[in-house]
């Protein structure tokens, strides 16, 4: 008889604290409408780009992994609309905050700290990874100095992972 009574004592407190539960707690459709009515802002309150608004565009390399943040013109046109009602080629809105528009644009390439040093013509010639017909810059060279090993890894192209390999490598072999 006890552990009847027991049984019976716990189903009733479960089915109370469930009814409580369902009685005490609004349903979901309530809520949206409290939420929506107790909100501070209007229903289109979007941030203007004003006159003095700056244009930031975030540049994601995943190829390195290396990102810049570059200012930009802020065409005028874009004065008075709202921040969502605005386009920028090739980019991907982010947000708008302290004044400060960003956009971002990811590519899978690398960035411009990344470098292939070559030798053509008795010159080190350094190009960019992410664009081999780009040359940064042109040193005068004396192939004959170094091992033919060394010359072979030049003529096939060294790449170079930042400023600081390059400028190691180009005291090297520059002087």
């Amino acid at each position: 008889m006890k552990k009847f009574l027991f049984c019976a004592i716990c189903i009733l407190g479960l089915l109370f604290g469930w009814g409580m539960a369902k009685f005490l707690s609004p349903s979901p459709v309530i809520l949206q409408k409290t939420v929506a009515k107790s909100s501070p802002f209007p229903a289109h309150s979007e941030p203007v780009i004003l006159e003095n608004t700056r244009l930031m565009v975030r540049y994601s390399y995943g190829g390195c992994g290396h990102y810049e943040l570059k200012e930009k013109r802020l065409p005028s046109s874009w004065i008075g609309k709202s921040a969502s009602d605005v386009s920028l080629t090739g980019t991907l809105f982010e947000t708008y905050e302290n004044n400060i528009l960003y956009f971002a644009k990811i590519s899978q390439e690398k960035c411009n700290r990344h470098f292939i040093l070559t030798i053509k013509n008795n010159q080190l010639i350094v190009q960019y990874q992410n664009d081999p017909s780009r040359i940064r810059d042109c040193y005068d060279f004396l192939p004959q100095l170094l091992p033919q090993e060394e010359l072979e890894k030049l003529k096939a192209g060294i790449e170079i992972e930042s400023e600081e390999e390059l400028t190691r490598l180009l005291e090297d072999y520059c002087s």
